[in-house]
């Protein structure tokens, strides 16, 4: 997909615009066939899709904050290899969970609200994907992201380890590779 183009931002594009680029008839058939190959996204709001390869390079906003949070969760899912696209369908799974928000998406993570509960974040490194979450109370968020994470991740054949980054290593600031909790 490519967009050379002022209407087309930070990776959002909308329906009214895409008679730019087709008549008006086939602009639903076509967004559906983009979005059956993940090459789009529906947001929640109508007429509004998400283009993952189009998305900013760079986060703008700044990243959760661990320390300020009672509950933290971290899990890591670390890869042989890592797929391109791997980004847009974590992008789905996460906005089709209930009360859930997107903040923010780029190139390579996502950031989210949880309706009364916190605020969570999805990146991409090299190889590994870390889901972070921090919350106000005691949550099942994080098994319901784990799960359908864990459902896409099978589904794709990706061969995955899985960490558990424990609290001794958030209140020390370690890496998962050096936890002796």
């Amino acid at each position: 997909i490519t967009f050379q183009n002022k209407w087309v931002k930070n990776g959002e594009v909308l329906r009214r615009d895409l008679v730019h680029v087709w008549k008006e008839e086939q602009i639903d058939e076509n967004m559906k066939l983009l979005e059956a190959f993940d090459m789009a996204i529906p947001k929640i709001e109508e007429g509004k899709w998400i283009i993952p390869c189009m998305l900013n390079e760079k986060r703008k906003g700044s990243a959760l904050d661990f320390l300020k949070s009672k509950y933290r969760f971290e899990r890591i899912f670390k890869f042989e290899m890592l797929p391109q696209g791997l980004i847009g369908r974590l992008i789905i799974r996460t906005q089709n969970q209930p009360n859930v928000k997107m903040k923010e998406c780029w190139r390579t993570g996502i950031s989210f609200e949880v309706k009364d509960e916190g605020e969570g974040e999805i990146e991409m490194f090299h190889n590994e994907i870390r889901l972070r979450l921090v919350t106000f109370k005691k949550s099942n968020l994080i098994q319901q992201l784990v799960q359908e994470y864990c459902a896409l991740l099978s589904s794709a054949r990706l061969v995955y380890e899985q960490y558990i980054v424990c609290p001794h290593c958030f209140k020390r600031e370690l890496k998962y590779e050096d936890c002796v909790g």
